[in-house]
Protein backbone atom coordinates (compact mmCIF):
# COMPACT_ATOMS: atom_id res chain seq x y z
CA UNK A 1 0.00 0.00 0.00
CA UNK A 2 2.69 2.48 1.13
CA UNK A 3 4.56 1.34 -2.25
CA UNK A 4 1.18 2.44 -4.43
CA UNK A 5 1.15 5.62 -2.68
CA UNK A 6 4.44 6.44 -3.18
CA UNK A 7 4.30 5.47 -6.72
CA UNK A 8 0.91 7.88 -7.14
CA UNK A 9 2.72 10.69 -5.27
CA UNK A 10 6.12 11.11 -8.19
CA UNK A 11 3.42 10.46 -11.11
CA UNK A 12 1.80 13.62 -9.67
CA UNK A 13 5.01 15.96 -9.09
CA UNK A 14 5.87 14.78 -12.69
CA UNK A 15 2.42 16.22 -13.77
CA UNK A 16 2.69 19.84 -12.72
CA UNK A 17 4.57 22.17 -14.58
CA UNK A 18 7.35 22.29 -12.69
CA UNK A 19 8.46 18.71 -12.46
CA UNK A 20 7.21 18.02 -16.26
CA UNK A 21 9.60 15.94 -17.80
CA UNK A 22 10.46 17.44 -21.06
CA UNK A 23 8.68 15.60 -23.92
CA UNK A 24 11.74 14.42 -26.88
CA UNK A 25 12.07 16.79 -29.78
CA UNK A 26 12.45 15.09 -33.19
CA UNK A 27 15.87 16.13 -34.26
CA UNK A 28 14.36 15.48 -38.05
CA UNK A 29 12.35 18.44 -37.52
CA UNK A 30 13.21 21.01 -40.25
CA UNK A 31 16.23 19.69 -40.45
CA UNK A 32 16.53 21.34 -43.90
CA UNK A 33 19.90 21.36 -45.89
CA UNK A 34 18.94 25.34 -46.74
CA UNK A 35 18.62 26.26 -42.71
CA UNK A 36 22.66 26.05 -42.25
CA UNK A 37 23.88 28.40 -45.05
CA UNK A 38 24.37 31.37 -42.77
CA UNK A 39 26.85 33.81 -42.13
CA UNK A 40 27.35 32.99 -38.12
CA UNK A 41 29.01 29.86 -38.22
CA UNK A 42 28.93 30.00 -34.13
CA UNK A 43 25.27 29.95 -34.49
CA UNK A 44 25.63 26.99 -37.64
CA UNK A 45 27.87 24.82 -34.59
CA UNK A 46 24.24 24.94 -31.99
CA UNK A 47 22.20 23.35 -34.14
CA UNK A 48 20.70 20.29 -34.21
CA UNK A 49 20.83 20.74 -30.57
CA UNK A 50 21.29 17.55 -28.06
CA UNK A 51 18.85 17.27 -25.64
CA UNK A 52 20.20 16.00 -21.46
CA UNK A 53 19.02 12.90 -21.80
CA UNK A 54 20.74 12.24 -25.16
CA UNK A 55 23.90 14.04 -24.01
CA UNK A 56 25.88 11.96 -22.35
CA UNK A 57 25.60 8.99 -24.65
CA UNK A 58 26.48 11.84 -27.51
CA UNK A 59 29.58 12.97 -25.51
CA UNK A 60 30.74 9.06 -24.88
CA UNK A 61 30.52 8.31 -28.57
CA UNK A 62 32.64 11.44 -29.77
CA UNK A 63 34.93 11.31 -27.40
CA UNK A 64 35.68 7.33 -28.37
CA UNK A 65 35.44 8.63 -31.89
CA UNK A 66 37.97 11.45 -31.23
CA UNK A 67 40.44 8.86 -29.68
CA UNK A 68 40.03 6.81 -32.48
CA UNK A 69 41.00 9.31 -35.29
CA UNK A 70 44.36 10.17 -33.33
CA UNK A 71 45.41 6.31 -32.99
CA UNK A 72 44.92 7.17 -36.88
CA UNK A 73 47.25 9.75 -36.59
CA UNK A 74 44.65 12.63 -37.24
CA UNK A 75 45.01 16.23 -35.13
CA UNK A 76 41.47 15.96 -33.23
CA UNK A 77 40.02 17.55 -30.63
CA UNK A 78 36.70 18.15 -28.83
CA UNK A 79 34.54 21.40 -28.75
CA UNK A 80 30.93 22.23 -27.83
CA UNK A 81 31.11 20.60 -24.07
CA UNK A 82 32.68 17.44 -26.04
CA UNK A 83 29.77 17.22 -28.67
CA UNK A 84 31.74 17.62 -32.00
CA UNK A 85 34.65 16.37 -33.22
CA UNK A 86 36.75 18.47 -35.11
CA UNK A 87 39.49 17.13 -37.12
CA UNK A 88 42.20 19.41 -38.32
CA UNK A 89 44.54 19.09 -41.52
CA UNK A 90 47.26 20.66 -42.55
CA UNK A 91 46.72 22.57 -45.53
CA UNK A 92 50.21 21.68 -46.85
CA UNK A 93 49.04 17.96 -46.98
CA UNK A 94 46.04 19.37 -49.28
CA UNK A 95 47.70 21.97 -51.64
CA UNK A 96 50.55 22.74 -53.32
CA UNK A 97 51.86 26.30 -52.05
CA UNK A 98 49.45 29.10 -53.31
CA UNK A 99 47.48 26.89 -55.07
CA UNK A 100 43.50 25.94 -54.90
CA UNK A 101 43.11 22.88 -56.00
CA UNK A 102 43.46 19.77 -54.00
CA UNK A 103 47.18 18.14 -54.31
CA UNK A 104 46.14 14.84 -56.52
CA UNK A 105 46.92 11.95 -54.68
CA UNK A 106 48.38 13.36 -51.12
CA UNK A 107 45.16 15.19 -50.20
CA UNK A 108 43.11 11.58 -51.05
CA UNK A 109 45.95 9.53 -48.45
CA UNK A 110 44.27 12.23 -46.13
CA UNK A 111 40.65 12.41 -46.99
CA UNK A 112 39.77 9.21 -47.96
CA UNK A 113 40.14 7.36 -44.95
CA UNK A 114 37.46 9.80 -43.78
CA UNK A 115 34.66 8.93 -46.14
CA UNK A 116 32.50 6.74 -43.62
CA UNK A 117 31.57 9.83 -41.62
CA UNK A 118 30.30 11.25 -44.71
CA UNK A 119 28.47 8.08 -46.26
CA UNK A 120 25.08 8.65 -44.14
CA UNK A 121 23.32 12.05 -44.72
CA UNK A 122 21.85 12.48 -41.40
CA UNK A 123 24.60 10.83 -38.98
CA UNK A 124 26.82 14.25 -38.90
CA UNK A 125 26.62 17.53 -40.29
CA UNK A 126 29.82 19.02 -41.71
CA UNK A 127 31.23 22.47 -41.18
CA UNK A 128 34.68 23.29 -42.68
CA UNK A 129 37.05 25.39 -41.95
CA UNK A 130 39.36 26.83 -44.08
CA UNK A 131 42.20 29.05 -43.10
CA UNK A 132 45.58 30.25 -44.23
CA UNK A 133 48.47 32.05 -42.41
CA UNK A 134 49.16 35.84 -42.83
CA UNK A 135 51.95 36.33 -46.05
CA UNK A 136 50.34 37.63 -48.38
CA UNK A 137 47.86 40.82 -48.28
CA UNK A 138 44.10 39.47 -46.17
CA UNK A 139 42.62 40.33 -49.24
CA UNK A 140 44.58 37.59 -51.05
CA UNK A 141 44.40 35.04 -47.80
CA UNK A 142 40.55 35.65 -48.37
CA UNK A 143 40.47 34.87 -51.89
CA UNK A 144 42.95 31.54 -51.24
CA UNK A 145 40.83 30.38 -48.10
CA UNK A 146 37.72 30.99 -50.60
CA UNK A 147 38.99 28.98 -53.39
CA UNK A 148 40.31 26.23 -51.41
CA UNK A 149 37.09 26.00 -49.60
CA UNK A 150 35.61 25.96 -52.89
CA UNK A 151 37.56 22.98 -53.61
CA UNK A 152 36.55 21.27 -50.23
CA UNK A 153 33.29 21.63 -51.43
CA UNK A 154 33.65 19.65 -55.00
CA UNK A 155 35.40 17.01 -52.96
CA UNK A 156 32.50 16.40 -50.81
CA UNK A 157 30.04 16.54 -53.56
CA UNK A 158 31.78 14.03 -55.22
CA UNK A 159 32.33 11.65 -52.12
CA UNK A 160 29.32 11.93 -49.60
CA UNK A 161 26.28 11.10 -49.55
CA UNK A 162 23.82 13.50 -51.45
CA UNK A 163 22.02 14.95 -49.21
CA UNK A 164 24.38 15.22 -46.61
CA UNK A 165 24.25 18.54 -45.02
CA UNK A 166 27.92 21.04 -45.26
CA UNK A 167 28.69 24.17 -44.83
CA UNK A 168 32.30 25.48 -45.37
CA UNK A 169 33.40 29.14 -44.10
CA UNK A 170 36.30 30.72 -45.58
CA UNK A 171 38.39 32.94 -42.81
CA UNK A 172 41.56 33.77 -44.42
CA UNK A 173 44.76 35.24 -42.01
CA UNK A 174 41.59 35.83 -39.68
CA UNK A 175 41.64 33.02 -36.86
CA UNK A 176 45.53 32.18 -36.18
CA UNK A 177 46.35 29.47 -33.73
CA UNK A 178 49.63 30.55 -33.51
CA UNK A 179 51.31 33.60 -33.76
CA UNK A 180 52.32 34.02 -37.51
CA UNK A 181 56.30 35.40 -36.83
CA UNK A 182 57.57 31.32 -37.10
CA UNK A 183 57.88 29.26 -39.69
CA UNK A 184 56.41 26.62 -37.43
CA UNK A 185 53.65 29.12 -36.60
CA UNK A 186 52.50 30.09 -40.12
CA UNK A 187 52.47 26.23 -41.25
CA UNK A 188 49.87 25.61 -38.07
CA UNK A 189 47.81 28.55 -39.01
CA UNK A 190 47.52 26.76 -42.74
CA UNK A 191 44.63 24.75 -42.10
CA UNK A 192 41.38 22.97 -42.99
CA UNK A 193 39.04 21.81 -39.68
CA UNK A 194 36.21 19.66 -40.33
CA UNK A 195 33.88 19.40 -37.33
CA UNK A 196 31.75 16.57 -37.35
CA UNK A 197 28.56 17.93 -35.64
CA UNK A 198 25.98 15.22 -34.46
CA UNK A 199 23.22 14.82 -37.24
CA UNK A 200 19.19 13.96 -36.40
CA UNK A 201 20.18 10.24 -36.49
CA UNK A 202 22.93 10.07 -34.06
CA UNK A 203 20.91 11.76 -31.66
CA UNK A 204 17.88 9.72 -32.50
CA UNK A 205 20.38 6.63 -31.37
CA UNK A 206 21.24 8.61 -28.47
CA UNK A 207 17.82 8.63 -27.39
CA UNK A 208 16.70 4.82 -28.20
CA UNK A 209 20.07 3.99 -26.07
CA UNK A 210 21.72 2.40 -29.56
CA UNK A 211 24.53 4.69 -29.85
CA UNK A 212 27.86 2.13 -30.14
CA UNK A 213 31.50 3.35 -30.71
Amino acid sequence: MLTRLLTLIVLSLLSVGGFAAKPYEDPYKAYEEADHFIDDMDLNMTYPAVDKSERNDVRKYMRNLKKDLVKRNYKAELVRDDEVVVIELPSDALFLPNDTLLWTGRASRLLDPLKSFFSDPDFFKIIISVNTDNTGSEAYNMQLAEARASSMNDWFESNSAPDLVYVSYAWGDQDPIMPNNTRDGRKANRRVELYLIPGPKLIDLAHQKKLIK
